[in-house]
């Protein structure tokens, strides 16, 4: 699982970097077009990206960095007190909860969709297929089917709605609100997520727009037009909605043509890509523990995480009742009234064995020899395994002493 979260990390720093990018520099620019080809490239990307373990060939070393075990806590009438708060999986409830509801949200929406089509009668008009609603919706579309009700195609301005509509479906609008949607499902807890999926929208409005403007539409007429269908039931977040992001269109409406010098910006894009990768790429490196550094092509090395921990016979509550029953808070320790943290470091072999036992930061009083010396007692744990093959694993255990 916590694989997973650093993916959704990385991946949120992606979308954050690209949407921060998109505000500062071209979110006010008039290359519709442009600007709906970067939220979709930067949004792959950041889906993707991610998902690869090595993007740059490695230089052969890596930092020494060391997974945590949860904490116990010794006390002084030896009793042992476990931090049984996973705080990874807690995590994970809630944000399984929370993409399980949008998902459902998600399926309802496209459910309700498939109801419309289903439920309402259909005509064609210009050759485009027509789903017939009741009256008080504003027209939408959704891939292929345009939704209007029967007012509406009596209406005078149905030309305006209808090639406004049409510009979505043949560009294939719904096919990008459908992957930042799904997007922000994956990431609903990253405002980022939320912030592409805004600005997507408003980018095929806004390109909507403009192919009216630049088809003769008079923009007065036209903006008279989105007021009047500024009310009424639209698709939901999942369509291509006529009458949503009013304010925004008005001002795109009336904003000067940006100058062609300008669509230089997105070549600065690239940088970013650039060094999102390498950062990425170093990161997702394979990690090694050693007392100093060692190459990565090492066939004994020792990995600090991998797909599958090692894990004590019996998990965790073995571990700790092993540890309840072997160690004892040293005499001299309690009667200087000393306390505090040892971190022991240890090896997990591909035996199963444990070795290289080590304090990694002292305390005194007998409190770091006693915690050695119950890790040492341990027995064999089942060993840790990453891309299918039994690997060195080392672990830290912190071992809180604590008189009270």
């Amino acid at each position: 699982m916590s694989s997973y979260f650093i993916y959704l990390l990385q991946s949120s720093l992606c979308l954050m970097v690209f949407i921060l990018f998109y505000i500062l520099f071209l979110k006010k620019e008039t290359f519709y077009s442009g600007n709906r080809m970067y939220l979709l490239i930067t949004g792959c990307f950041s889906v993707i990206v991610p998902l690869f373990k090595n993007l740059l060939p490695n230089s052969g070393y890596v930092k020494e960095i060391t997974y945590y075990m949860a904490p116990i806590i010794v006390t002084g009438k030896n009793q042992i007190n476990i931090s049984h708060i996973n705080y990874l999986q807690v995590a994970g409830i809630i944000y399984f909860s929370g993409a399980i509801i949008l998902l459902v949200k998600f399926i309802i929406k496209l459910f309700r969709i498939f109801l419309l089509v289903k439920n309402n009668n259909s005509t064609y008009l210009d050759g485009q297929k027509i789903v017939l609603l009741d009256k008080g919706n504003a027209p939408f579309s959704f891939f292929r089917t345009i939704f209007l009700t029967n007012e509406q195609i009596s209406d005078k301005s149905i030309d305006s709605i209808l090639a406004h509509e049409k510009t979505h479906v043949q560009q294939f609008h719904s096919i990008d609100i459908l992957f930042f949607e799904i997007l922000k499902i994956i990431q609903w807890f990253n405002p980022f997520a939320w912030n592409f999926k805004k600005e997507i929208e408003a980018q095929l409005e806004f390109s909507a727009d403009s192919g009216l403007i630049s088809g003769g539409t008079n923009i007065n007429e036209y903006k008279n037009v989105l007021v009047a269908y500024s009310f009424g039931v639209d698709g939901g977040a999942i369509t291509n909605n006529f009458n949503s992001l009013l304010k925004r269109r008005f001002e795109m409406l009336s904003k000067q043509r940006s100058g062609s010098y300008r669509k230089f910006k997105f070549l600065f894009s690239l940088p970013l890509m650039a060094l999102l990768v390498m950062s990425i790429g170093v990161v997702n490196g394979s990690l090694s523990f050693t007392s100093g550094q060692i190459k990565q092509d090492d066939k004994s090395k020792v990995f600090t995480y991998v797909e599958q921990m090692p894990e004590f016979p019996g998990g965790d509550e073995a571990l700790y009742a092993f540890i309840t029953n072997n160690i004892v808070y040293p005499d001299d320790a309690k009667r200087a009234g000393v306390e505090g943290k040892v971190y022991v470091q240890f090896v997990v072999n591909k035996d199963g064995s444990v070795t290289d036992v080590k304090v990694q930061n002292r305390i005194g009083a007998g409190c770091d020899e006693e915690a050695v010396r119950v890790v040492k007692l341990m027995s064999k744990w089942v060993p840790g395994k990453h891309k299918g093959e039994v690997v060195k694993v080392r672990l830290a255990m912190p071992i809180m002493f604590a008189l009270k």
